[in-house]
């Protein structure tokens, strides 16, 4: 009874989860080649958004609705990040700072995590009673919980993920930070790492953007 409908259902809703991806994926993409083309811009963003998300760090202590400790660590996780902001755009993938940067994000998502998902129901783990009240209204709505890790954990990470790149693919230049790296083909990590997986010739996307080009001039 109602095995058809279940069905669908189930088939559509994955449908719809593998669109929402992909909408992801190309967004991310166009956010890489904005990041190339306005790499000063992006860096400035990136910069008052670690601000910013530190600042609302300190507002949600204040407020005393979620752990202490978590909100602590969440600051050492964004302050960890800003170390890549002195030779940005460009980041060295095996280097102590990208490492620690990673490694301290990955903890903060995981305490996150647990604290929101996990099976904890020992009242200690929080500093004050009402804050399981807090946890519990959360977990009612899973766009409230979406929303909180796409502000407080995802979005600096990820807008340094798509508009880094390799130190590796940069030329030496001249003297000072800003002309220490002279880009033979700037390519963000994250625009690298899908034309990777597409199988993306370099050469291939030129012509066919001198192609397009031709079709409008």
């Amino acid at each position: 009874m109602g095995f058809i409908l279940k069905a669908i259902s189930f088939c559509s809703g994955w449908l719809a989860v593998l669109i929402e991806g992909l909408c992801l994926m190309a967004g991310l993409y166009v956010l890489c080649d904005l990041a190339e083309e306005f790499a000063s811009y992006a860096g400035k963003t990136l910069k008052v958004s670690l601000y910013t998300i530190c600042i609302l760090h300190l507002l949600l202590m204040i407020d005393g609705s979620l752990p202490f400790m978590n909100i602590l660590f969440g600051i050492v996780a964004h302050v960890a990040l800003v170390p890549l902001l002195q030779t940005f755009p460009y980041f060295e993938p095996i280097s102590l700072k990208s490492f620690g940067a990673l490694g301290v994000t990955l903890l903060n998502h995981f305490l996150w995590f647990r604290y929101f998902v996990g099976k904890n129901n020992d009242t200690s783990y929080y500093d004050h009673s009402y804050q399981v009240d807090v946890r519990r209204e959360m977990m009612s709505s899973t766009r409230s919980i979406v929303g909180f890790f796409l502000l407080f954990i995802w979005m600096a990470p990820m807008g340094f993920f798509v508009s880094m790149t390799d130190l590796d693919d940069a030329l030496p230049g001249g003297a000072g930070m800003g002309a220490q790296f002279e880009s033979k083909r700037r390519k963000g990590f994250f625009k690298g790492l899908v034309d990777f997986v597409m199988r993306r010739d370099p050469q291939q996307q030129q012509q066919q953007q001198q192609r397009n080009n031709s079709v409008y001039y």
